[in-house]
């Protein structure tokens, strides 16, 4: 099994950031810098093919400040678990994707008009809108920030996916892609917040695709302009996840409703 783990940066001062550990890749000169970590991606594919047997990742520099996983963790876990998945997620984000039922109407409750750009998207390339919102996301069928160690047949399949969508994106037919966003009090457009979710797309229409999460739970960061980081507002957080997994594995409703109550005593700031 072959190893490549690329860290993204495009200045002196992303650079300082890298982790050693990784492969540094350079995006000082990027194209559609809008899309952020996704044109890198599609980009690497495009002109390197895919290698069996070879898990690839692309980390932006923030990597460690979002997740608080080094190089070192990343590369025993992957490897302790290679023959178990086809693809490692290691979100930033853990509680929006534990609190919200999924990271669709999370991309509204931030970003509003994001569901009916979604919608139309969906619709475009064959999808249905509708199954996509009603779908639940856990930490094994969601992601942000592309933070992905995944193989070829798992890059394949994205790449398929990717490709459908920066086709609308640069051609324009799918309009609302171009709708102006902000993120991190920087402008952009709903298409960044569009293009981290293909992961989701992706596994609903692919479920034999074997992801395995990396928890962040305990000491990655939360969002403190949302949440209070308490030990018990971890639990609960927590606890919303756990009853989102036991209602997609049992299709146990009791498990969905009291996910809905606990949902309600998570403490915000």
């Amino acid at each position: 099994m072959n190893l490549l783990i690329y860290q993204i940066y495009f200045d002196e001062q992303s650079h300082r950031m890298l982790d050693p550990g990784f492969i540094p890749l350079d995006n000082s000169s990027a194209i559609d810098p809008e899309l952020y970590e996704f044109s890198v991606i599609y980009r690497y594919f495009k002109e390197h093919g895919f290698e069996d047997e070879t898990f690839y990742g692309f980390l932006s520099p923030s990597f460690y400040n979002k997740t608080v996983v080094n190089s070192s963790q990343l590369f025993e876990f992957v490897k302790a678990n290679c023959n178990e998945a086809d693809a490692f997620y290691i979100s930033s984000g853990w509680d929006q994707i534990a609190y919200h039922q999924n990271v669709f109407y999370q991309g509204e409750y931030f970003h509003p008009g994001f569901m009916s750009v979604a919608s139309e998207f969906f619709h475009a390339i064959g999808g249905d809108p509708i199954k996509v919102f009603d779908s639940y996301s856990v930490f094994n069928n969601t992601v942000f920030s592309n933070y992905v160690v995944g193989n070829a047949r798992y890059w394949k399949a994205w790449f398929e996916l990717a490709d459908k969508f920066y086709t609308l994106f640069k051609s324009g037919l799918v309009r609302s892609l171009h709708l102006p966003a902000t993120y991190a009090k920087t402008d952009t457009t709903q298409a960044v917040f569009l293009q981290e979710r293909l992961h989701s797309y992706l596994l609903m229409q692919q479920p034999e695709l074997r992801v395995i999460p990396y928890d962040t739970t305990l000491i990655g960061p939360m969002l403190l302009t949302m949440f209070i980081d308490t030990p018990l507002n971890r639990k609960l957080i927590r606890s919303c996840e756990a009853l989102k997994c036991q209602f997609l594995s049992e299709r146990d409703s009791d498990a969905l409703t009291l996910y809905h109550q606990i949902q309600k005593k998570v403490k915000f700031s």
